[in-house]
């Protein structure tokens, strides 16, 4: 064996013993780093939500007469702040009676904090028998059955109670679909200021009309001012449409005004698909199907008129208090009742449960 092949066996063994020492000790290196990494503790599980008390509320009432009342729900009683048109003050309200409050015909926008913050209602009417909706600010509202022509013409007006501006976009439906109304979108009300969108000077139509007002920025309460005019009498009326919170599969519409006039359900159907709508009396007695009165087809995002004055005239109509409206779908609805020279109008209500005793 030659030198050379000497040294080349001792060279391989060298570079094996330091590549068998690398492969010992990088793993024993690695598992002793790891050792010392203290991962971050994991996350709680998710918990249930939690009831907080309502300790501040604001309720807002739409421009009208001069005068409003206040009072307090179960007993409550306290301090509010309050704006009534241009006239700013404080008010007490009682455990057991209504507070009256005289000033201008704007918004009124009344403040409460503590106990009675949850309980603060007011109201506002005017002569013959119209009354607001008066409310706290929301998101989402829903009005159907508006109009924006010469014989049925709608007003919405928006009411910002904060100081900070804000945005309000207003979708508007029709019988053929979604209405192309730029002049409703992005609306800026200023703080503390009113808007109010005439829908017969903006987007002139003669169909039957719903609109969806959202709020993108800051806090609005959205009113919806109606007017109903009868052709060949010269003899109008004007009430205040209120507002659905949300689409339902289910519309109980009370409150139907008696007497002998023109009635008109109007349905919205905001989805994208074609859906049905069953409708049914509500008496005292029961709930049901009138002879004559099929099943409604609703077109995806349109607006659907049915007239119910001949119904209503007929022996089925005698003691109705109001409708039922089914469907499959999430729907809106509206009763339009144009009697004795007076307009009403009968939506589904808000529901409200009362929270048990501690």
């Amino acid at each position: 064996m030659t030198r050379a092949t000497t040294r080349a066996g001792r060279s391989s063994r060298r570079r094996f013993d330091v590549t068998t020492v690398l492969a010992v000790l990088l793993p024993l290196l690695t598992i002793g780093a790891l050792a010392l990494v203290h991962p971050d503790d994991t996350s709680p599980a998710a918990t249930p939500p939690e009831e907080t008390p309502l300790t501040r509320a604001v309720v807002i009432c739409p421009s009208g007469a001069p005068e409003a009342a206040l009072a307090g729900a179960d007993g409550t009683a306290g301090p509010v702040q309050f704006r009534l048109g241009e006239t700013e003050g404080t008010a007490d309200v009682t455990a057991d009676g209504v507070t009256p409050l005289t000033g201008g015909k704007g918004p009124l926008v009344v403040r409460a904090e503590g106990d009675l913050a949850p309980g603060l209602v007011a109201g506002r009417f005017e002569s013959p028998l119209a009354s607001a909706e008066c409310r706290a600010p929301a998101p989402d509202q829903w009005f159907t059955g508006l109009g924006s022509g010469a014989r049925h013409t709608s007003v919405i007006e928006l009411v910002n109670p904060d100081a900070g501006p804000a945005v309000v976009d207003a979708t508007l439906y029709g019988v053929s679909g979604v209405v192309d109304a730029p002049e409703l979108r992005g609306v800026a009300v200023p703080g503390r200021g009113v808007v109010r969108l005439s829908l017969g000077e903006l987007v002139p139509r003669r169909d039957e009309l719903a609109v969806h007002v959202t709020t993108s920025r800051g806090r609005v309460t959205a009113s919806l001012r109606d007017r109903y005019q009868q052709l060949g009498t010269g003899g109008a009326s004007e009430d205040w449409l209120r507002s659905q919170p949300a689409p339902a599969t289910s519309n109980l519409l009370l409150g139907m005004a008696p007497g002998t006039g023109l009635r008109t359900l109007v349905l919205l159907n905001p989805g994208e698909d074609e859906t049905r709508a069953r409708v049914r009396l509500v008496s005292e007695q029961s709930v049901f199907s009138p002879a004559g009165l099929e099943e409604v087809v609703l077109p995806p995002q349109s607006v659907t008129r049915v007239s119910l004055t001949e119904l209503m005239r007929g022996q089925a109509g005698k003691g109705a208090l109001g409708l039922l409206v089914d469907s499959p779908e999430p729907v809106t609805a509206t009763v339009r009742t144009y009697a004795g020279g007076d307009l009403s109008h009968a939506v589904p209500g808000t529901a409200w449960e009362r929270s048990p005793p501690a």
